[in-house]
């Protein structure tokens, strides 16, 4: 067994990650600050010889105290009261096998989706996905982007199938830039492995005064509508539903909804007129 991520392979086992040094560092100060756990870790990476484990770490006044059983909590006890050394060696496997168990099912998994872990991940990751993905430098001039740090970035996501990381840094790169392109084209382009380039246009949208008509509006002369309708059509297209949203309201700002225009009555009905007069 072991737990990926990513595409990263990580032990999930107490004892493969006692024999890895970066891991167990990890879990070392993850633990350090719950004084069972790590009194437990503890018992794991330095085991107590036969007859320094009731003072170290089974005895009620142990210094390294770990929680046991009832059930080995009292053979414990009455080896403490005349047990032969060959019990203490059996008791200890027992021990061993009780809180290699308790590491497996809880410690280690909520290890792994510790703040501690999950930076130490994202530094692996990312140092893998920069050398798996296109030249940042070359994608950046062939889209025209002037930050290459914003196109690397953009890539990692893309490469680790952060995908709504993906989207937000894509909205975000093609609204500062001002590029004319589509969203979902040039994500679709990355995930290929391809240097978007020809064909990411948004698709066309052809706003005009005889169409605004045929679709309900009154004031479909206006300008300031039709920039309007303009910014709601290329939201539609990019399915951007936040800028769906503040399109939708400007349009109604300058044209409010009329009970007679049933086809303007919300946001999905004014998609369904504008597609079917083809606005866009």
């Amino acid at each position: 067994m072991a737990y990926r991520i990513e595409g990263i392979t990580y032990p999930d086992r107490i004892a493969d990650i006692l024999d890895d040094r970066v891991l167990l560092d990890l879990l070392k100060a993850e633990t350090k600050d719950t004084r069972g756990v790590a009194n437990m870790l503890r018992f794991l990476t330095s085991p107590p010889k036969p007859g320094d484990a009731y003072d170290l770490y089974l005895g009620p006044n142990a210094s390294h105290r770990i929680d046991l059983s009832r059930s080995i909590a009292t053979q414990v006890r009455d080896l403490a009261e005349g047990g032969e050394p060959g019990q203490w060696v059996s008791l200890l496997r027992t021990v061993t096998t009780q809180v290699e168990r308790a590491f497996d099912d809880t410690h280690i998994p909520a290890f792994f989706k510790s703040r501690r872990f999950l930076d130490h991940h994202n530094g692996k990751a990312r140092a893998k996905a920069k050398k798996t993905t296109l030249a940042p430098r070359k994608v950046a001039d062939t889209l025209g982007v002037r930050s290459t740090a914003a196109v690397e970035e953009l890539m990692i996501a893309v490469n680790l199938g952060r995908d709504r990381e993906a989207d937000q840094l894509a909205r975000k790169l093609i609204q500062s830039e001002r590029l004319n392109i589509d969203r979902k084209k040039l994500l679709a382009a990355l995930r290929r492995g391809k240097i978007p380039a020809d064909g990411l246009a948004p698709d066309k949208v052809e706003v005009t005064a005889p169409k605004l008509r045929k679709c309900g509006f009154e004031k479909a002369a206006d300008t300031k509508l039709q920039e309007a309708v303009t910014e709601f059509a290329q939201a539609c297209l990019a399915q951007d539903k936040i800028l769906i949203r503040i399109a939708y309201k400007k349009i109604r700002k300058i044209e409010p909804a009329k009970e007679k225009i049933r086809d303007q009555a919300d946001s999905n009905a004014m998609i369904k007129v504008m597609r079917q007069h083809k606005v866009f």
